[in-house]
This record gives structure tokens, C-alpha cells and sequence, in this order.
């Protein structure tokens, strides 16, 4: 028995299965989780080393090159880059996407530790740690109020931060900002000379003398008592009279040696909004958690704490991952309302029954709230992915169920019962409909060949589609048939009348002329072959018209800007530059507000302190408030703000494309997202930069670009002190011992802390401003050896003047260079690149040296190959489920016809729509290959059907055409009015998913219309292929009488 026929029988049954799968779904809606993008998984280790007071090059050499040799023998390993900085290493280990972390970890731990003899014994121990993409702020604060920086800090840091800490969800808050309390100590250098004292034997005693310990225990009268020896510092006047012995056994206090000041740290960042001082916070979330849902509670926890803020106190969001996502999922959940709306008028329009409309509207729900369930259980989330995917279905889940029932009132009409024209016409397309169903979701398997970003981003919409589409044609083939029978039984000659569109009935004019058009096309074979042949050519001709990019940009209406001023610029002349440039911006008038890190590139996230440094952040005016886009916003940035001599300027969206991985290997962090990156690498500093310098010239010069610019650091002169290993090993000084000597002399140097109200206060040793100012100062400083000796620096060290680089970058353990740009407003990556490799095809490099492409415009070229690949794969998969479900190897190419025919439709739909080939174009296109085919296999199949009863193959064809047309048309345009507010892309996110939707409507609308046409054509040419071979083999093939056999045998 049929599954429509049980159906039919047991509506009860059915309909308390609609209900679980209804109860279920919207129960697993509460429980997934949202978020902007799919979790994304880049197999990522990072290797850090700290060496204190050791310079970038003998970083490089004494623990870099170590460190990469060990890792480089691990299996599965992509690239290996690294950064070599003034007392830190970082190597950064990439591996092929699919490689198990955890045992990768393991390798790697096991490497580093064997490397660990070859390293400097007294450098700290290396840690391996996995570097996670997802781990973004997904809310960052900014807290300003009419008082103090630090009585600001500290409120935030003491009253806030831990209430937000204890949220749900919550992984850490980190402050910057405002001013620390600090007790500073400034050593007179002249008395410790005097005295025959070193700082490091007062660093020593503070360390020593600031202790709580346990003694033990003692009973007495038959009580036991912990003894505990007291000696925390309870006062400032404590550190004062901290004692320091002197070589003649007597001692004297720290007072006497040093100034103690009980005051603040000097500020490496400052931040203020709109010209008032702030202080942020950057809040984590923890892996795998809900943002809109922990941004929610984060809200709901600021709330409570105002009623008990200062009244002048003001928090502000800088940076809120929850208000773009609520956003862009708003966006889609509108969007599939107004597509499934109108894909309901559609199916009134054509039916013109109430009754049915609402049996095939009946799918929609069902289909969409049992995806939810499906989605649950496969641990997947909402986000623009799964969502949009749910879109792209909400036109195409009631395709099956108008097929079904369009054939079972056509049934109806030849006279059978309803419930024999249910079970009848269901039974009769099911095997279409199935095949129709399966092609559609066939062709999203081979995405999984797809590597990097890309297949982990858009795994979500292809699971999303295939569990919607699957979804509906369990609904078309059970609940469709079931709520048919039951509905229409009393509604026969509105329903009769309604359905009479076949070939006994009066035909209409627009039936009519198709079938003219149609005998006319199987009359005149050539001339449709060679229109469809034209749209073909036309439409593979207009792809260099149309121009490429990675990704499409999101506008988030924010913008990064950072100024670097030459190296050693005071903090004060940046302060002049930085205050110059606020104003500047403060004219642009889409600019809402003004966020401002002097001393950090980077003004939301503060880091990269540099008194050379200032950025950033500016919040522009609502999308709809303003007339240009946030690209051409930052375009005028560039432009106003290029007037400080020497300065390095960088200007970018926040957010544009900000997906996990984005950009490129190799290079460091610098070269990574930008959109064009290019790495040179070679082993002599010198030429590299000679190479880099000459490179980005020439890209500036190439039309379209913006912002070229390389990560080559302006070296800087230094004083180097040179350890003498031999005569520093005669006397037991360790290199650790000369670089915090040298660091406490030139910066403060963390001593002990000082604990009081439950904070800790950071006590460090200075020596003064000044009293260190020569390279003679420095060689005369004092050291203690093990011995108790007192000796000078210059005994065991020289100390000479040079010029050294700021940080060394490798890819692949050779040095690194990276030169990056941006493409200009209007400008697409595809054409900018092309451009920029002509140049280079003709840019002498030196032997040696190699250029590689890197960055988003690298990302670009290994998509578009995985995503042909992908599409060859799709088209293929298509063809064997048609071979299967035809039971031939003939008439599936017919249909399989439907999949070039479409691709002008896709082409010219970019390009009258402006939207440059993407990845979400190529995955339209993917989708395209298992869609067009579902009209043709209706068409094919009805005229298989009729010949298999007796009708000529011009009749049958003449006959199928006209009878299908309704159902074609219906599916078509539904899907079509389905995607339609998606390819409009109005609204927060929309961008990402127009570009899909757009080649879709564009490839659906006209494959439809040559499907009508051409198809019948050529399933006519490749039949009478047929026939004329099995004659050629009757006549090759010798003719065998057939044996007879007797009954015994």
C-alpha cells in the first residue's frame, strides 16, 4: 500500500504526527542557540615564548628557528608563520582543514619540549595554546562619568566588571583605560653607589619582607594553635621602613635610599568618547553559548547596577555583536514572511480556490518548524546561513505539493472519486517528485569538497535546504493527498471547475499559443538549438563583464582608523596629530560618535601601546539616516585625513567581512583579512625591504586601488648591551639578570604588591627620570653576582649603538614581508587583482626572492576553483538520480539541458543588478543545477507517461506541455516571489545572501522559459537519436534465432 493511500485512510494519524512534529519544532526553536555566522573551526596553534630584555633578532635566531624546526615535522601542517618581537616569540602553526586538533596539540606540545634543550636555559618555558576564531568581544563598553580616571577605573573595575563576570555565559571581562594606583619607588642611583647596594637587592627584600607564612602548630592546655608569621605590608609607611642590609652587617631603611610615592601609573593609552574620558570594557563569551541571549542578560545586569551608578555615570555600547545579528536574522525572518506570503498569492492567483491554496500553504509551516527540530538535534544554530537557507526553501517546499495536487484534480476531473484521484494522482508523481526533490538536494553534497571558510560557512544553508526540502516532500505525499480528500469533497464544481485546464477542456488563449510556439519549435529544430546555444555563449560572455570578490561587504556603519607617527615620536606631538585628526572626522557628518585611543592602533581592542600610536572608532548615523554607504564614508577618511608628514594611516570598515579566517596565511596577523596581500620572502632584510618598498609603489599606481601599504616596521636606533657569555659565566651573571637590571633603570619594574581594601597595588622600582641617560649611565650599572659581588654592567656586557628592526615576521621559516591594499568604492576585487598580477607578471624579483598571493584575493581564487569543482559534481549527481528515476541514459541529458540554459539568466541577473561574482553567487549556481531540472522532469515524465499510453511522441509532447505549464509556472514563480525581498538585499545583512538569491530568480526565470521550448526540442532529437541507433545495431549485430527447449530440459 501506498504511503499516500495510508495516508488517505488513517487523516487522525496523520494529523497527531503534524502535531508532534509542530510541538517538537517549536520547542527546539527556544532551545538553539543564535549567533551571526555558523562556528567556524580553523585548526590553529600558537607557540609563545617570552625572553625578557632580548632584542627581535636574537629572538629570531635563539628561539624562533628552534621552536618552527621542531613543529615543522608534524604532520598535516598548512603553514607556519611567526613574529619575532623585543622579549617575545610567537610561531603560529596552521593546519590542513579536518586535522584533529587534539592530537595535533599533542604533537606539537611533544616537539616544543624536545626543542626546549636547544633554546637559552634562561628563557621562560614555552606555551602551546589553540588559537580560537569565534573568540571575539561580543560587547564592548564604554563607561564615562564627571570624575577622576581612577576613581573611574576603579569603580568599573571593582563594581562592574565582577557582576558582569558572574553573568551566564560570560567568559571574561577585560578593563583598559583610566589610571591605576600605584606606589612607585625612585631609587637614588648615587646612594645605592654609595651604599655598594644594586637594585635588584632591594627588589629582593621587598619581595622577601612582604609575606604571610604558616609556622606550624602548637597545643597548649589542650588547644592546638596555627602559628603564622605576619609580614604583609599594611601601609604605605610599611614599605617606608622596609630594612636593606649593607656589606658592613648593618642596615638601613628603604626611605633613606628612595623617594615612595603613593600615586598612579602613567597612562600608555588613553581613552575618551566625544571628548570625555571613558574607561572600556571587552566582554567574552564563552564557547558554544547564545550571543543575542548573553548580550541580553549582560543588558539586563547593567540595568540593575544603575539605579546604584553615579548620576553623571553613562555606559555606551562601542561594539555590540547581538544588535547586528538581532538585526540581520530580523531581516531574514521578515524577508521568508513576505516571500512565503507571496508565494501563497501566487498559488491563489493560479488556483483560484481558497480550499486549495491552503492545502499546499499548509506545507510551509510544517516544513519549516520541523527543520527547527532537525536543526536541534544536529547542533547547529541560528544565523544568517541557516536562515537564509530557510528562505531559499520557502519557495521551493510547496512546489512538490502543487505538483501533487494540480495531477490528483486533474484525475478529479477525468471522473474518479476524490479519494481515488488522491491516491491515483499521488501515486502517479511521486516518483517525479521524489527524483524532482533529490536533485535539489543532491547538489549541495559536494560542498564538503569545498575546503577552508568557505564549506563551513555555507554547510548550514545547504543542511537548512535539503532538511526543508525533505521536510515537504513528506508533507506533499501524505498530508497533501490526505487534507484533499477531505476538503474538496464538498467543493466539487469549484473544484472541478477550477482544475479543468487539460487537454478535453476549452483551452485558453495563453495555452494556446504556447502550443503553437511549441509545434512550431519541434517543426523547426535548428533555430531553437541555436537560440538556446546563443543564451549559452551570451551568458559565458558576460562573466569578465560582471567582475569578482570573496565575499560581499556587510555595512555595519563603523570604521577603524589608526595614525602611527614616525617611531620615537613623543606622546605629546601624537597627542597634537591625534587631536588634529578628531576634528577632522568630527566634521564628516555621517559620523555619530567619536571613540579615541591615544597610544594603541587599535581603539577597541587596546593593545599595541606605542606613545607613536593613536585610533579610532567611529559609529556612523542609522543606514537609513544617512545617503552614503560606510565604504564611501571611509573613502573620504582616506582622502581628508592624508596630511600628516611621515604618519602611517590606515582606515578600514569594522566588520565588513570580519568572518574567522578570512584572510590569507601567512604573513602575520597584518597581511591576513586585508583584501590584497601579497607575501615576499626572502632571507636578507635589506633586499626585502628594497622589494616590499618598489612593490607597493607599484600597486598605488594600479587604478582602483586604496591604501597600499607593507608591514615593514621603521627600524629604530638602539643601544645594544652584548652579554660576554665566557667572563658573565666566570662570575655567574645570567642574561635574566643583566635585562631586569636594565628594565627597572630605564622603566618601572613590578616589585611586589601591596594589598589593601581586597585589590592588589602594584609597587615597583624606578630609578628616576634622568638619572639613566647615556650609554656610559647604562654600562655603569650595578649588578649582584651569586657571590655577593658588586660589579658593573660594562664587566660583563658590552655596550654599543646600532639600528634594529622593531619585529621580524616569517612564513614558512623564511622572513616575510607583506604587501597589502584596499579596493576603492565600486571597485570589485576580482578586476583590482587582475590588474595588480599584470603588473606583477613584469616586476622584476631578485633570484631567490618569491612573491605569493595571500589574503582575501587568495581566498578568492582557491573558492572559485573548489566551487567549480563543486559544481561538476553537482551537475553529475543530478544526472544519476535522473538515470535512475528514467531507468535511461538518454533522456536525463535532455533535462540536464535546463542547467546551461540557465546560466545567462544568472549572468545577466549580476550584472543588471551590479553584484560581482561571490561565493554566494557560485552557490546559487550550485543550486541552480538541482533546481531548473525539477520543471523539466515534470514535463519529461507526463510525456513519458502519454506515450507509454499509446499517444505519437509529437502528440504526447504537444499534450504534456500545455498540461504542465500551470504546474511549472506555479513552482517557478513562487520560488522566484520567494526570493525576492532576499535579492532586493534592503535591510542589516542582507548583502550576504543577495547575491544568491539574485542568480537564482535570474537562472529560474529563464531556464523556465527556454525549458518550455527547448527541452521538448531536444528530448525529440535525442529519441530519434535512439531509434536510428538501435536500427544501426539490428543491422551490424548478426540475427540469432532463438533456441528452443524441450520440456524435460
Amino acid at each position: 500500500m501506498h504511503i499516500s493511500e495510508r495516508a488517505i485512510r488513517r487523516p487522525v494519524t496523520v494529523m497527531m504526527g503534524v502535531l508532534i512534529v509542530l510541538i517538537l519544532g517549536i520547542m527546539s526553536l527556544t532551545r538553539i542557540p543564535i549567533d551571526l555566522y555558523p562556528k567556524i573551526e580553523i585548526p590553529t596553534i600558537a607557540v609563545i615564548t617570552s625572553y625578557s630584555g632580548v632584542g627581535p633578532e636574537e629572538m629570531e635566531n635563539l628561539v624562533t628557528k628552534p621552536v618552527e624546526q621542531a613543529v615543522a615535522s608534524v604532520a598535516g601542517i598548512k603553514s607556519i608563520t611567526s613574529t619575532s618581537r623585543e622579549g617575545s616569540s610567537m610561531v603560529i602553526v596552521e593546519f590542513s582543514y579536518g586535522t584533529d586538533l587534539d592530537k595535533a596539540v599533542t604533537e606539537v606540545t611533544q616537539k616544543v619540549e624536545r626543542a626546549k634543550r636547544s633554546l637559552p636555559d634562561d628563557v621562560d618555558s614555552p606555551t602551546v595554546a589553540r588559537m580560537d576564531p569565534n573568540s571575539t568581544a561580543v560587547l564592548t563598553l564604554a563607561v564615562s562619568a564627571d570624575m577622576g580616571a581612577d576613581q573611574l577605573k576603579s569603580y568599573v573595575q571593582d563594581q562592574m566588571a565582577p557582576s558582569l563576570e558572574r553573568v551566564n555565559g560570560v567568559a571574561s571581562v577585560t578593563v583598559s583605560g583610566g589610571l591605576d594606583r600605584e606606589i612607585k619607588i625612585v631609587v637614588d642611583q648615587a646612594k645605592l653607589e654609595q651604599y655598594g647596594i644594586s637594585i635588584s637587592d632591594i627588589s629582593s627584600q621587598l619581595k622577601s619582607q612582604n609575606l604571610d607564612s604558616s609556622g606550624g602548630n602548637i597545643t597548649e592546655g589542650g588547644v592546638s594553635y596555627t602559628v603564622r608569621s605576619l609580614g604583609k605590608f599594611k601601609s604605605v609607611d610599611d614599605i617606608r621602613k622596609v630594612s636593606i642590609p649593607l656589606k658592613d652587617g648593618s642596615r638601613i631603611f628603604l626611605e633613606e635610599l628612595a623617594l615612595i610615592q603613593d600615586g598612579f601609573k602613567e597612562a600608555s593609552i588613553e581613552n575618551t568618547m566625544n571628548k570625555q574620558t571613558t574607561v572600556t570594557m571587552s566582554i567574552m563569551k564563552q564557547s558554544g553559548t547564545n550571543t543575542v541571549a548573553v548580550v541580553d542578560e549582560l543588558y539586563a545586569e547593567i540595568d540593575k547596577q544603575r539605579a546604584s551608578m553615579p548620576q553623571s555615570m553613562s555606559v555606551m555600547a562601542l561594539s555590540d555583536q547581538s544588535s547586528f545579528i538581532r538585526a540581520s536574522i530580523d531581516t531574514l525572518v521578515h524577508d521568508t514572511l513576505i516571500g512565503g506570503v507571496l508565494a501563497i498569492l501566487i498559488i491563489l492567483l493560479f488556483l483560484k480556490s481558497a480550499s486549495n491554496t491552503v492545502i499546499i500553504a499548509t506545507a510551509i509551516p510544517i516544513s519549516v518548524i520541523s527543520t527547527f527540530t532537525l536543526m536541534y538535534f544536529a547542533d547547529m544554530s541560528i544565523n544568517i546561513m541557516s536562515l537564509g537557507g530557510l528562505t531559499l526553501g520557502i519557495g521551493m517546499i510547496v512546489d512538490d505539493a502543487i505538483v501533487v495536487l494540480e495531477n490528483i484534480h486533474r484525475h478529479r476531473e477525468t471522473g474518479l472519486s476524490i479519494k481515488e484521484s488522491a491516491v491515483k494522482g499521488t501515486k502517479e508523481v511521486a516518483m517525479p517528485v521524489i527524483a524532482a526533490t533529490l536533485t535539489t538536494v543532491a547538489v549541495f553534497f559536494p560542498i564538503v569538497f569545498v575546503e577552508g571558510v568557505t564549506a563551513q560557512l555555507f554547510r548550514d544553508l545547504g543542511v537548512t535546504v535539503s532538511f526543508s526540502l525533505l521536510a515537504s516532500l513528506i508533507v506533499s505525499l501524505t498530508v497533501t493527498p490526505m487534507l484533499t480528500s477531505k476538503w474538496t469533497r464538498s467543493h466539487k464544481k469549484e473544484t472541478l471547475k477550477a482544475a479543468a485546464h487539460g487537454v478535453k477542456s476549452k483551452e485558453s488563449r495563453g495555452l494556446a499559443m504556447y502550443r503553437r510556439i511549441l509545434n512550431w519549435s519541434l517543426h523547426h529544430r535548428k533555430s531553437v538549438l541555436a537560440i538556446g546555444l546563443a543564451s549559452l555563449v551570451a551568458g559565458v560572455g558576460l562573466i569578465p563583464f560582471i567582475g569578482s570578490e570573496f565575499m560581499p561587504t556587510s555595512d555595519q556603519g563603523q570604521i577603524n582608523v589608526s595614525i602611527s607617527m614616525p617611531n620615537g615620536t613623543e606622546l605629546e606631538k601624537t597627542r597634537e596629530a591625534v587631536t588634529q585628526a578628531e576634528a577632522i572626522l568630527a566634521t564628516i557628518p555621517e559620523v555619530k560618535t567619536i571613540f579615541t585611543a591615544l597610544g594603541s592602533t587599535n581603539a577597541t581592542r587596546g593593545n599595541s601601546a606605542s606613545t607613536s600610536a593613536g585610533s579610532f572608532l567611529l559609529i556612523l548615523s542609522d543606514k537609513s539616516e544617512r545617503q552614503r554607504t560606510t565604504a564611501e564614508v571611509t573613502d573620504e577618511i582616506r582622502q581628508k585625513l592624508n596630511r600628516f608628514p611621515g604618519a602611517r594611516l590606515r582606515v578600514s570598515e569594522a566588520g565588513g567581512t570580519t568572518l574567522p579566517g578570512m584572510g590569507g596565511g601567512g604573513g602575520g596577523s597584518f597581511g591576513g583579512a586585508a583584501p590584497i596581500s601579497y607575501a615576499i620572502r626572502g632571507n636578507d632584510e635589506d633586499t626585502l625591504k628594497e622589494v616590499a618598498e618598489g612593490l607597493t609603489a607599484a600597486i598605488s599606481e594600479v587604478p582602483g586601488v586604496r591604501e597600499a601599504d607593507n608591514n615593514l616596521e621603521e627600524s629604530r636606533p638602539e643601544i645594544q648591551v652584548k652579554l660576554d657569555r665566557v667572563r658573565a659565566a666566570d662570575l655567574g651573571v645570567t642574561q635574566s639578570l643583566i635585562s631586569s637590571t636594565i628594565q627597572t633603570a630605564l622603566r618601572d619594574q613590578v616589585a611586589t604588591k601591596y594589598e589593601t581594601a581586597g585589590t592588589e597595588v602594584d609597587v615597583t622600582l624606578s630609578l628616576g627620570d634622568g638619572q639613566v641617560s647615556s650609554m656610559q649611565e647604562i654600562g655603569n650599572l650595578l649588578l649582584t653576582t651569586p657571590k655577593g659581588e658588586l660589579i658593573q654592567i660594562k664587566d660583563v656586557a658590552d655596550v654599543v649603538m646600532a639600528n634594529g628592526p622593531q619585529a621580524i615576521q616569517r612564513y614558512n621559516q623564511t622572513r616575510v614581508v607583506n604587501v597589502t591594499a584596499s579596493t576603492a568604492p565600486g571597485q570589485d576585487l576580482g578586476t583590482v587583482t587582475a590588474s595588480i598580477d599584470q603588473v606583477l607578471a613584469t616586476y622584476p624579483m631578485p633570484p631567490g626572492y618569491t612573491l605569493e598571493k595571500q589574503g582575501q584575493n587568495q581566498q578568492m581564487d582557491e573558492s572559485t576553483k573548489s566551487m567549480l569543482i563543486a559544481f561538476g559534481l553537482a551537475i553529475v549527481l543530478v544526472y544519476i538520480i535522473l538515470a535512475a528515476q528514467f531507468e535511461s541514459v538518454v533522456y536525463p541529458l535532455s533535462i540536464m539541458l535546463s542547467v546551461p540554459l540557465s546560466i545567462f539568466g544568472a549572468t545577466f541577473s549580476l550584472w543588471v543588478t551590479g553584484r560581482p561574482v561571490s561565493v554566494p553567487a557560485f552557490i546559487g549556481l550550485i543550486l541552480l543545477a538541482g533546481l531548473v531540472v525539477r520543471n523539466a522532469i515534470v514535463l519529461i515524465d507526463f510525456t513519458n507517461i502519454l506515450r507509454r499510453e499509446g499517444m505519437s511522441r509529437t502528440e504526447a509532447l504537444l499534450t504534456a506541455g500545455p498540461v504542465r505549464l500551470r504546474p511549472i509556472l506555479m513552482t517557478t514563480f513562487c520560488t522566484v516571489l520567494a526570493l525576492l525581498p532576499l535579492a532586493l538585499g534592503l535591510g542589516e545583512g542582507a548583502e550576504s545572501q543577495a547575491p544568491m538569491a539574485t542568480v537564482v530568480i535570474g537562472g529560474l526565470l529563464f531556464s523556465t522559459m527556454l525549458t518550455l521550448v527547448v527541452i521538448p526540442v531536444v528530448y525529440a532529437i535525442l529519441d530519434d537519436m535512439t531509434v536510428r541507433l538501435k536500427k544501426t545495431v539490428r543491422i551490424t549485430l548478426p540475427f540469432r534465432k532463438p533456441k528452443t527447449v524441450g520440456i524435460e530440459k
